[in-house]
Order: C-alpha cells, then sequence, then structure tokens
C-alpha cells in the first residue's frame, strides 16, 4: 500500500467553528476521495459515547445521535465506501501512564477534567 494514498485524521476537540455545526460536520469535511483510505484517530462514536458514560446527555439524545450516524454510515457504503472499525482497548495501567502523560506535558492539558477522572473513580 502506497502511504501518499492514506489521510489520517487525529479530531481533538472541537474548536468554535466545529462546534457551530452539527457534529458529523468535521467528519464529513475530512472522508477520503474515491481511491484514498481515511484513518479517523477518534471518531464521531466518542462524542455519544463520552456524553452518555459521564451522563452529560439523556439517553434519548444518545440513541437519537446514534440513529444518526447509523443513516450517514449507511449513506457512506451506498456511495461505495468501505468502513472498517477497531476499536482499541488498552490496560489499567497503560491507562494510568497516558493520563500521567497529560497531566505533565501542558499541550495535553486540556484532554484532562478532574471531575471526569474523579466521577469516573468514584463509578468504576
Amino acid at each position: 500500500m502506497n502511504p501518499q494514498g492514506v489521510q489520517i485524521t487525529a479530531f481533538k476537540q472541537p474548536t468554535p467553528e466545529e462546534k457551530r455545526h452539527g457534529f458529523l460536520w468535521r467528519v464529513r469535511r475530512r472522508l477520503p476521495e474515491e481511491g484514498q483510505i481515511g484513518i479517523f484517530n477518534r471518531s464521531h462514536y466518542e462524542d455519544v459515547i463520552i456524553a452518555r458514560v459521564h451522563a452529560l446527555a439523556k439517553r434519548q439524545s444518545s440513541n437519537a445521535r446514534y440513529e444518526i450516524i447509523n443513516r450517514f454510515e449507511k449513506e457512506l457504503v451506498r456511495s461505495g465506501t468501505k468502513i472498517v472499525k477497531i476499536c482499541l482497548h488498552i490496560s489499567y495501567d497503560e491507562q494510568r501512564r497516558r493520563l500521567l502523560d497529560r497531566l505533565r506535558d501542558p499541550d495535553k492539558n486540556w484532554k484532562f477534567k478532574e471531575n471526569r477522572y474523579r466521577r469516573a473513580r468514584l463509578l468504576g
């Protein structure tokens, strides 16, 4: 495979412009052209999962977003896109190491929300 045909997109915290649009807007903008491969580091699923895990959205809202995602993916498949989904599962120790790295690196501090981890510790 020629790496020139691969486009990797790392979705980070949404920008102010991205927040002004629907949650799939930024994903649509990064879809690969025909014949290219797109790799999304984080995806539209994360937006739904995080909101649900941390009780930031009601179940109805999350379910509605899943329906929107399903329609979006069916549209992609009908247009000839092949979708491969991969979920990376990492150990507790690795998660801990990454969290501590976030705390040590000022460029990654935006990812750390103290309440999120405190709540997760209480629930987990």
